[in-house]
């Protein structure tokens, strides 16, 4: 495989984020040990002020928000969203759509970082891939705002056994220029 492809990758995220520490350590883990171009957050009510102006000189962070008529909770609206992002965002490679409590975990021993294995994907010419996913669940009943640490380090995960669904939950990557719809 070319290992030299140039790839354009990154994710969107959907957030109500509890904690500041939230945000920062979601940050950091998608740039930095996944090694995403560009993270685009739209924040959906959290409680961590003005997210906007605390990442305005990072240039590989954009904030939007919510409009009051998503907020009331349109029916469908993630979907809707990560639609309208897809569609406006064809200038990426792949892009990553997650909520915040999801988080990719690359296997080091074999990909360095997202990119090398997007460059498999690119190679094979696989345009989307579905990477299944754990659940997770706050500590003894907590609270999610009651947390000390973020989310990732305060929380526990749940075996498949303890899942009711059948279902087998799943995150996407997926290459934005075969997304086709009438969102914008």
């Amino acid at each position: 495989i070319n290992k030299k492809y140039n790839i354009k990758c990154c994710v969107f995220l959907i957030t109500k984020s509890y904690l500041f520490d939230d945000v920062d350590f979601f940050i950091d883990h998608y740039l930095n040990y996944c090694g995403f171009d560009h993270i685009y957050i739209l924040d959906q009510e959290s409680v961590c002020g003005n997210l906007k102006e605390k990442f305005k000189d990072k240039k590989n962070i954009t904030i939007d928000y919510c409009s009051d008529i998503e907020k009331n909770k349109i029916k469908w609206f993630q979907s809707i969203r990560n639609t309208a992002f897809l569609n406006t965002h064809k200038n990426y490679d792949y892009c990553f759509l997650v909520d915040d409590d999801e988080y990719l975990w690359i296997n080091k021993q074999k990909y360095k970082n997202i990119k090398e294995f997007l460059v498999f994907l690119k190679h094979n010419n696989i345009k989307q891939y579905a990477i299944p996913w754990r659940m997770i669940s706050y500590k003894s009943d907590e609270r999610p705002y009651d947390r000390k640490q973020p989310l990732v380090k305060d929380c526990f995960y749940l075996e498949k056994e303890s899942i009711p669904s059948k279902n087998i939950p799943f995150k996407t990557l997926i290459n934005p220029v075969y997304v086709s719809s009438n969102e914008k």
